[in-house]
């Protein structure tokens, strides 16, 4: 904005210029014909001095040109205020043509200069006016008073038809001015308005998309959650009649008189009826949602994620690196440590199955220091670009297919880690792999237990 009044007040200065050049250069002309007409009756402007007074001028327009509009407007203020004063003095205050040149200095400091220059210009006018009307009064100065005698023939009406000319062209410039601020103005909000109607279309749009996109997200989660509710049924039916082949497998195994052979291949549909029992409770747990809070072995949890996932391990012929510890304990929710461990783990092996040559190689340590639990998860895929890794753990982001990824898997963790375990996870990526860490402090959950 104030470039532009800036540019504005340019703009009106270099007209005024032009203006006062052509008049001035008129003007001229016509006292050097009253002058050629009169000779020695002549008692008009000296010729050299008008000259220079239009040198002047032309000096300030070049002035302006080049950049130095401010210091123009200034100095046109100062010699029309000077000229105005000696004006007063050589002929009186009274004179028309003073009066009309100090008028003109007003106008013409308020709209180059602002309303704070003209106030000051005019108080500087009105001072300068009672001292030389007071002089003159006084006899301290003796101006020429034969202009009320003597009228030229051509100059007075001249002058005067001068002034009213440039007072003309300073209103004509400043309602000018105000025209283009207006219908600056009314541009400005015709721009607003398209550009408020097209911001409020694009917000539509996206809101559409965003409700569309979140829509399908919540049919999904709503469709796991069906699937959780059914699973949770079904696999408790299928324990029992599992129990009750375990229990028939050991009561025939009890016979005295059974072949080797077929000793053996009871034993071996015992051992596998058992580890079936343990690969669903392990699922069971997977999709239960309440659990008490109390120790329980990290070593285990992850222990029984890797049992979950040991046919996509064997089928993407990844290589597993588990350093483990048995010693360590961790307080809390088992069910939100085993979640949060099976996205981070399930992540790393999506990542795997996509790396087209080269070893496949999941590396899980699990490390206890100062007073923290700390597991890191780290695999040789293909890495995550620069541009997504911050915005993965935003809910519903995913870079993922429909039919492979929802967006809310590492929010989730995220928030399970921070919240329900007071802890951090944080992670790095490049084009060798990706690798998180998860910070637990061993007695957070324990101390926010007991506060409660």
């Amino acid at each position: 904005m104030i470039e532009e009044e800036r540019i504005r007040q340019t703009n009106i200065l270099v007209t005024i210029l032009r203006f006062a050049i052509f008049f001035l250069g008129l003007s001229e002309i016509v006292i050097i014909i009253d002058y050629l007409t009169h000779r020695t009756h002549y008692h008009g402007i000296s010729i050299v001095g008008f000259s220079l007074i239009w040198l002047t001028f032309v000096a300030l327009y070049v002035l302006t040109k080049r950049g130095f509009s401010v210091v123009a407007s200034h100095l046109l203020v100062f010699i029309l205020f000077m000229s105005a004063c000696y004006g007063a003095y050589l002929w009186g205050a009274d004179l028309q043509g003073v009066l009309l040149g100090f008028v003109i200095t007003i106008s013409i400091s308020t709209i180059l200069l602002g309303n704070r220059y003209g106030f000051f210009v005019t108080s500087a006018v009105i001072l300068a006016m009672a001292v030389f009307w007071y002089l003159q009064i006084a006899s301290y100065i003796f101006p020429d008073r034969s202009w009320r005698i003597e009228i030229s023939e051509y100059e007075d009406i001249t002058s005067y038809m001068l002034l009213i000319l440039l007072i003309m062209s300073v209103s004509w410039l400043s309602n000018s001015e105000i025209h283009k601020s207006l219908k600056r103005a009314r541009q400005s909000e015709e721009d607003l308005r398209v550009e408020r109607d097209n911001l409020e279309i694009k917000v539509d749009e996206r809101t559409k998309e965003l409700r569309q996109a979140q829509a399908e997200k919540l049919s999904q989660l709503y469709r796991f959650s069906e699937f959780g509710r059914l699973a949770s049924g079904i696999f408790h039916d299928l324990l029992n009649p599992l129990s009750a082949v375990m229990l028939n497998l050991t009561e025939v195994r009890k016979g005295t008189d059974l072949a080797p052979t077929t000793k053996t291949y009871l034993d071996n549909a015992d051992k596998i009826s058992r580890q079936m029992e343990s690969f669903m409770q392990t699922v069971r747990k997977q999709i239960q949602t309440t659990e008490v809070e109390k120790y329980f072995s990290p070593n285990d949890e992850i222990k029984d994620i890797l049992t979950v996932l040991n046919f996509r391990i064997a089928k993407s012929k990844t290589e597993l690196v588990f350093h483990s510890n048995k010693d360590i304990s961790l307080y809390g929710r088992a069910l939100k440590f085993y979640q949060v461990l099976t996205n981070i783990i399930g992540n790393a092996l999506d990542a795997l199955e996509e790396k087209a040559d080269g070893r496949r190689v999941l590396t899980i340590k699990l490390t206890e220091k100062e007073f923290r639990i700390i597991v890191t998860v780290t695999d040789t895929g293909p890495g995550i670009p620069a541009d997504i890794l911050p915005h993965i753990f935003e809910p519903f982001f995913t870079t993922k297919s429909a039919e492979k990824g929802t967006g809310i898997g590492l929010s989730t963790a995220k928030e399970i880690v921070e919240t329900n375990f007071k802890g951090s996870i944080q992670v790095t990526s490049s084009k060798t792999g990706t690798g998180f860490t998860l910070i637990f402090p061993k007695h957070a959950s324990e101390s926010l237990a007991q506060a409660d």
